[in-house]
């Protein structure tokens, strides 16, 4: 069984797509596809044999995993898999009806505090918490020294999707410039801990537009694209208005992946200053696509970058340096494909589809041994 909360509606978020990665590496462990409980899809939205759906009404997903067929939990020889902490009771219960072991994925933002009871009791009987990163892992523990006794492995993600290797930067067709990309909800519940206005978001959108305006007055063709959409845009816009970091910055919006994926490889370089990424996807993204990153010292960027191998690190909430490191590359094309082919080979070794589902059956293949 695997339990998260979303699968049916294309899996377009993260936690989504993270699901849909352990329904293939389950699938080909037991030859079949896993029962699928998914707590936000509309009811209907699933086939009857193959989910249930429950709408957002937790209760009754927790009445629903006790009322489930007895036939469902002999399906198979897997454990029960939950993909968010906050579903974690309801795989408790599942596990208990069925004598299964469960593991829980944890990963990152929603960790990284003391948890609610209903949630502490769901991950307490877990036989092993998976989680994306050290860095998930180290900050759930500080604030949960509870579960330390709690077996525990890291399973660094992968892309759901293969990026061919043709998906390479558009070197020999693109114009004269230097284009920055930078990709990522501007949401206002995403402060830093110690927020100092309202466009202060642990992203990094505020910190690289100034970085872009210190770069632009050494490089003036630098341009910086900002993908990605939110209730703190219009703040963000609000505050670059009449700045002259202004005419440097475009707001381009959610896009499509077919866009994302042009703009990856139109790009010059990809870099995101957030301070707390529980593993960073989007650094996957560009490497898959042979940019180079830029990214600090913080939140788990460094576990996937490497710095000076992959793309440059910088200090956290340092504009110069930030704007440092993105003059070095400006001014090094040579550099920049050297770190970009070094990113697309560390994506085609570690990151790929298939590698990090082979990471999942590693993991659940511990859990049913009881390792």
């Amino acid at each position: 069984m695997l339990i998260c909360p979303s699968f049916f509606d294309g899996r377009l978020d993260g936690i989504g797509r993270v699901s849909g990665a352990f329904h293939r590496a389950m699938s080909r462990m037991q030859g079949r596809a896993p029962f699928v409980m998914s707590s936000n899809d509309a009811p209907g939205s699933c086939a009857p044999t193959a989910g249930r759906c429950f709408g957002r009404k937790y209760p009754q997903m927790l009445l629903g995993s006790l009322a489930l067929p007895a036939t469902i939990g002999r399906a198979g020889a897997l454990p029960v898999m939950c993909t968010h902490l906050g579903l974690s009771p309801v795989a408790r219960l599942a596990a208990l009806r069925w004598g299964r072991p469960y593991a829980v994925f944890i990963h990152g933002v929603e960790a990284w505090r003391r948890l609610p009871r209903r949630s502490r009791w769901g991950l307490a009987g877990a036989d092993r918490l998976l989680f994306n990163s050290e860095f998930t892992r180290h900050g759930f523990l500080r604030f949960n020294p509870w579960a330390v006794g709690i077996p525990a492995q890291v399973v660094p993600l992968g892309l759901t999707l293969e990026v061919p290797a043709g998906a390479a930067p558009l070197t020999d067709v693109r114009p004269p410039g230097f284009r920055v990309l930078i990709v990522g909800r501007m949401t206002k519940a995403e402060y830093y801990e110690n927020f100092r206005d309202a466009t202060d978001l642990y992203k990094g959108f505020k910190q690289l537009i100034l970085a872009m305006g210190e770069l632009a007055r050494h490089v003036p063709e630098a341009q910086l694209w900002m993908a990605g959409d939110g209730d703190a845009r219009r703040d963000l816009e609000q505050w670059l208005a009449g700045r002259p970091e202004e005419p440097l910055v475009s707001f381009l919006g959610r896009v499509s992946d077919a866009r994302l994926d042009q703009l990856y490889r139109e790009a010059d370089v990809f870099a995101l200053p957030s301070e707390g990424e529980g593993f960073g996807l989007v650094f996957v993204e560009a490497m898959a696509h042979g940019l180079p990153c830029v990214c600090v010292r913080a939140g788990a960027a460094p576990e996937v970058v490497l710095d000076g191998e992959t793309g440059l690190v910088a200090r956290p909430r340092d504009v110069a340096d930030v704007a440092d490191k993105l003059y070095v590359l400006a001014k090094n094309p040579g550099l920049r494909a050297r770190l970009g082919r070094s990113a697309r080979q560390r994506y085609e070794t570690l990151y790929t589809a298939g590698a990090f589902e082979n990471r999942i059956i590693d993991a659940l293949g511990r859990v049913r041994a009881g390792d």
